[in-house]
């Protein structure tokens, strides 16, 4: 980052400090992700009964905001470079940008050999936004060598500030999304309602709730109403239904509550 920031000062590259200051945001989102990996290892208490596993999906969307105002700022400043270009060292930009594009190859490949959860999404995202960036700075480089329009630069440093805002999105959905309690991604209440409701000996059902607790940690609560009173078809019924919650969706942290149809007489629903 800190080649780039001089590179791009001495050559008057808009590109390479765009790239630079992308690379700060790597920084950043790899130093969020520590510190959420780090939060979120902790275990509950009795203020946090659920512990601290959501700090790692508030890193990543702290990472997503960083990319959507990094973007602006970049789009801004090369409006105003389109209107007034400015000399380029093309070739000391072409030197710069392969360096920093070799930089970021090594790092996205140290990334993807690790665990695989939203949090180090966005730290990969970060990295390969950056790669690509440092690809499109030595095309706009080598143009720029071989014809000499300077304005190449702010226009390549436009069009990278829209890739960024592309990625940052879906990191900002998904993260927004885990804080709302969406369902996970890929199931439908729907579909877990109608296969619950078809097990044997559950009448009906109430307050389903599906929801993501983390990267990887899913939930699920719910109430049955067995079609039996007995105590044992109770624990079999949802002995059934915790079988096909695993087996089915991939749900392990369950909770079901199996209620009695004269439970529901006594205690209805509102």
């Amino acid at each position: 980052m800190l080649v780039e920031v001089v590179g791009g000062v001495v050559s008057g590259s808009l590109a390479l400090l765009s790239d630079a200051a992308h690379m700060l945001t790597d920084i950043l989102a790899l130093g969020l992700a520590l510190v959420g990996y780090a939060i979120g290892a902790r275990p509950p208490d009795e203020k946090r009964t659920y512990g601290f596993h959501r700090a790692e999906i508030l890193a990543a969307l702290v990472n997503g905001v960083i990319l959507v105002g990094l973007s602006l700022v970049i789009a801004i400043e090369a409006g105003r470079r389109v209107m007034a270009p400015q000399p380029v060292d093309s070739k000391l930009m072409m030197v710069i940008a392969i360096a920093g594009l070799l930089a970021n190859l090594v790092s996205m490949y140290i990334l993807r050999s690790g665990r695989a959860d939203l949090n180090t999404r966005g730290a990969i995202l970060h990295i390969t936004a950056d790669a690509a960036s440092s690809v499109g700075v030595i095309i706009g480089s080598w143009i720029i060598t071989t014809t000499g329009w300077t304005v190449v630069d702010p226009i390549l440093s436009a069009l990278l500030s829209i890739f960024i805002v592309v990625g940052a999105y879906g990191l900002l959905r998904d993260s927004v999304n885990v804080l709302m309690e969406a369902t996970p991604k890929g199931m439908r209440g729907g579909e877990v309602r109608r296969a619950i409701l078809a097990v044997p000996g559950v009448r009906t059902l109430h307050d389903l709730h599906i929801w993501v607790l983390s990267s990887g940690v899913n939930s699920l609560s719910v109430h049955i109403v067995a079609s039996k009173s007995r105590r044992e078809d109770e624990c079999a019924v949802m002995t059934r239904v915790k079988d096909l919650l695993r087996d089915k969706f991939d749900l392990t942290h369950t909770t079901i509550q199996v209620e009695t149809e004269s439970f529901r007489e006594t205690h209805p629903v509102h």
